[in-house]
């Protein structure tokens, strides 16, 4: 983790410069790039993620990217994982409570069917925001409504976190996913597959198990590392039997052979891709003996101005010692010292013989006033406002806020503190 201009954590590995050459002799890959309009004889930087609205650490492999085809004369491609399946369909942003707290609440702005990708979900017109949002989700909501005439909710939020991001990124292709599988080099890849099943499955699963914690499932004979769409939009594993034109969605090891074998020069990856593409890299080295293009990891933590970690729990703190301390002087509001009543009771209780049955009734009596003072139930913080408190250190602390709910000048701080670490 490097430390970047600015304050913020910034990731870049390996360390810069990065180099990407076009590989201008590979025949499955010009096909491929000519297929989406782009030139075979420049290099090709490729990043790729889920449609939805990234943090600020995703949009840094963006930034490093475009810097990176900068560098080099090259083409940037937006890769959409269009197979995506979730609640895609709302975006979590702070809202300030009268006390001053922060949570995290969700403006939901869509219906959603969790179990359909986005690529097979209509695109729509936005919901509006909540009144209280301020301008926080307008620039999202405005997107989306721009949007609103793309063919899917892919490319929709793929348009949108396109001109969203256009300020701080260059020009870029966008390429959906599955387009990539119906392209020159997803055909080739998944031709082998079925015409070397055995052979491509054993060191597809074999890859796989050297990773167990990854999450990717074996493949089982007959079946491929794709997603086929039923009629009812619901996904599962594709098999080479499957009907013609059903619409395939790549898994993550065939996405990513694909794209760092037909499409890319450099693969930009974050630190969750970069754990399992080690996988894909035994899986095409064992079985069709293949080298992959490069890829480097990119990175960054930007933080909303809700305050620091620190100056949360210290007011946490404050607070739970105000009210500890009113508890046993509930007459004291927020002055310093104690409250005149206690301590008129305190110096008659001092006046009595020490160890007395008068001295101990008097503190007893004491007690009891205090606790029956007006103000002695407000003496205790309440499990909701002990949520509260929790619940503003973890807002404050967060990195996974949308990145378009920050100052564009927050953003072209990272993407300048992104530029300088690359050279």
């Amino acid at each position: 983790m490097n430390a970047s201009p600015g304050g913020m954590d910034l990731l870049l590995e390996p360390a810069p410069p990065w180099n990407a050459t076009a590989d201008s002799g590979n025949e499955i890959r010009r096909a491929t790039l000519e297929s989406f309009g782009l030139d075979p004889c420049r290099p090709v930087v490729v990043v790729g993620h889920q449609p939805l609205f990234w943090h600020s650490g995703i949009l840094a492999k963006f930034l490093a990217a475009d810097a990176l085809a900068q560098q080099c004369n090259g083409q940037l491609v937006h890769l959409v994982l269009d197979g995506h399946r979730g609640e895609f369909g709302c975006v979590r942003w702070p809202r300030t409570a009268e006390d001053g707290t922060i949570s995290g609440v969700d403006w939901v702005y869509r219906h959603v069917e969790p179990d359909v990708p986005m690529g097979l979900h209509m695109a729509c017109a936005p919901r509006d925001v909540p009144e209280e949002s301020a301008a926080m989700l307008h620039s999202i909501r405005d997107a989306l409504r721009t949007a609103s005439d793309q063919t899917d909710a892919a490319w929709q939020h793929a348009a949108a976190l396109n001109s969203l991001m256009d300020f701080a990124v260059g020009p870029r292709t966008t390429v959906m996913a599955s387009d990539l599988a119906a392209s020159p080099v997803g055909a080739e890849l998944l031709d082998r597959m079925c015409n070397d099943a055995d052979a491509g499955r054993a060191h597809y699963n074999s890859a796989a198990a050297t990773r167990p914690h990854a999450g990717v499932a074996a493949l089982e004979s007959g079946e491929l590392p794709l997603w086929t769409a039923d009629e009812q939009a619901r996904l599962h594993t594709a098999r080479v039997d499957d009907p013609d034109g059903a619409r395939r969605f790549p898994k993550a090891l065939l996405l990513t052979a694909m794209a760092r074998t037909g499409l890319a020069d450099v693969f930009v990856h974050g630190t969750g891709g970069a754990g399992y593409d080690g996988m894909m890299e035994a899986w095409l080295g064992g079985w069709l003996d293949r080298c992959c293009c490069p890829m480097v990891v990119a990175s960054a933590s930007l933080h909303l101005p809700l305050g620091t970690r620190e100056g949360w729990e210290s007011i946490r703190r404050k607070r739970i010692a105000q009210v500890r301390r009113q508890r046993h002087d509930p007459s004291l509001l927020l002055g310093g010292g104690l409250s005149q009543d206690k301590t008129a009771m305190l110096e008659q209780i001092d006046a009595m013989p020490a160890k007395s049955s008068a001295r101990r009734e008097a503190y007893l009596t004491m007690h009891e006033q205090l606790s029956s003072h007006p103000a002695a139930g407000d003496g205790a913080l309440t499990k909701a406002e002990r949520n509260r408190l929790d619940r503003s250190v973890l807002a404050a602390a967060s990195r996974t806020w949308p990145f378009p709910l920050f100052a564009k000048s927050e953003i072209e701080s990272l993407r300048d503190a992104v530029h300088a670490g690359m050279r």
